[in-house]
């Protein structure tokens, strides 16, 4: 099975937070599974391939700056060249054990459900009235479960209504549209036959899509999946009974709305999280909740177990979890695999003028006597 990662920059710049998450997915996906591809640029591959990264492969005209403005289409062109068995993992997902995707029975899996709704087996009729009834009972609609959903895939199908691919409209469900930070692939005849009708329904209506912020997100979690459904009997049973998803709910997130924030300073503690983890034995699943205390208690996060996997998603961004990742990265590969990311990134980032620090950096300072300028000094920076 060949193990594939994705990266797309306009300004052909890998920002600091998003070097260590992907150093570290990487290194993990190369220690469970054997090898790693990395698909994109070849500015970014050359940068990528000075910072140490753990692939095996690099491939640059597949993917080009200008698919950056719509930001799944680099995975979906990434998709369409697979002939083989493959596992896509997004840069801001973690498997920190060996998962055995094919225990899932499923030959087309992904990670979770995107947005589970209440009762996905709904009618029309039914579905369309507690619909309506639940958005005039919430008085944030902006942010309300439905509006997400709206703002997210149903105000650009609804635009899109009359020239949907044939067969979505009969086969469509809301209930079980899945992330798609994990993709496991066992057909890729199959899986490559949606994308590339999802490509063409993009291209044909390029500019209605991009038009939307999310997009991105149609063209890929919700039409890829229709498709499937469209496409393959099986997988509808599948999708139907959500066995197609590793996990029926969000496997991490965090309780409170307010602690949303990526500044740590900007925190109302108690800050509490969700996390679900796997059973080994039988897929089961088991809740645990992450609450830390006060400012000091953020040290805890640093060693946490949050089992096999984690998807941070827009996490990644945060001070805490790149505390997190940093220390996992210097566990795992030492000092030198974090000083290295820090120091040749200080140029593209005094080019945009911003900090020579990261705030995840400072953060990680503040909890350990770690100093990123204290280990030696990385002078290699060719990118530069």
């Amino acid at each position: 099975m060949k193990v594939l990662h994705t990266y797309i920059d306009s300004n052909n710049v890998l920002w600091k937070e998003l070097a260590y998450s992907q150093l570290y997915s990487s290194f993990l996906a190369k220690k469970h599974y054997g090898n790693i591809s990395f698909y994109s640029t070849p500015k970014l591959i050359k940068l990528v391939k000075e910072l140490g990264f753990f692939y095996d492969e690099y491939i640059d005209d597949v993917v080009t700056e200008a698919d950056f403005s719509t930001w799944s289409i680099p995975k979906l062109k990434v998709f369409r060249e697979q002939t083989s068995p493959f596992l896509h993992i997004d840069y801001d997902t973690f498997i920190f054990n060996k998962i055995d995707f094919s225990s899932y029975n499923s030959p087309i899996l992904f990670s979770h459900l995107d947005m589970q709704t209440k009762n996905p087996k709904l009618d029309i009729g039914t579905g369309i009235s507690n619909f309506i009834n639940t958005l005039y009972q919430v008085e944030d609609k902006k942010k309300s479960f439905f509006g997400d959903i709206n703002h997210t895939y149903l105000r650009l199908f609804f635009k899109l209504f009359e020239v949907l691919p044939e067969g979505v409209l009969e086969n469509f469900d809301l209930g079980s549209i899945p992330n798609m930070n994990i993709v496991y692939v066992e057909n890729p005849e199959l899986f490559n036959s949606a994308v590339n009708d999802s490509l063409d329904h993009f291209y044909e209506y390029k500019d209605t899509i991009d038009d939307e912020e999310f997009g991105p997100c149609y063209i890929e979690q919700l039409m890829i999946h229709q498709l499937l459904r469209t496409k393959s009997k099986d997988y509808k049973k599948l999708s139907n009974k959500t066995k197609h998803v590793m996990f029926s709910k969000l496997p991490f997130y965090i309780k409170d709305t307010c602690n949303n924030v990526p500044v740590v300073d900007n925190v109302t503690f108690p800050y509490r999280a969700k996390l679900i983890k796997k059973c080994k034995c039988c897929n089961g699943e088991s809740k645990f909740n992450l609450t830390l205390d006060n400012i000091d208690s953020v040290k805890d996060i640093l060693n946490y177990d949050f089992g096999d996997f984690l998807h941070l998603s827009y996490m990644k961004w945060y001070d805490i979890y790149q505390a997190f990742i940093i220390h996992q990265l210097r566990k795992e590969l030492g000092d030198e695999s974090v000083i290295r990311i820090h120091q040749v990134l200080k140029q593209p980032y005094k080019d945009f003028n911003l900090p020579a620090k990261s705030p995840g950096e400072i953060l990680y300072e503040k909890l350990t006597n770690f100093s990123f300028d204290k280990v030696g000094s990385y002078k290699n920076n060719s990118y530069i």
